[in-house]
């Protein structure tokens, strides 16, 4: 028998839902809001300055943002783009 793992697109799809529940948290908590609808254009700069900040030296050194956080937030922001048309 050949070992092989199964279901990774399921695996895949449970993570990126687990960062998008972590990071609106994150959210919610900052800025006091419920949903990803009700952030503004400067809360979404923010947020998008945060995620161009990777790498940069910060307080405890070089910022990392996890891989599945990254893809939370910059889904976010693009919805909202195309909610608003600021592509």
């Amino acid at each position: 028998m050949t070992f092989k793992v199964n279901k990774m697109g399921k695996l895949a799809d449970q993570l990126e839902d687990r960062a998008y529940e972590w990071v609106l948290y994150e959210i919610q908590q900052t800025y006091g809001v419920e949903t990803e609808d009700e952030l503004s254009v400067a809360q979404l700069g923010e947020i998008e300055k945060y995620l161009d900040s990777e790498g940069e030296m910060g307080e405890f050194g070089a910022v990392f943002i996890e891989s599945y956080c990254v893809m939370a937030l910059r889904g976010i922001i693009d919805r909202n783009n195309e909610e608003n048309n600021m592509f």
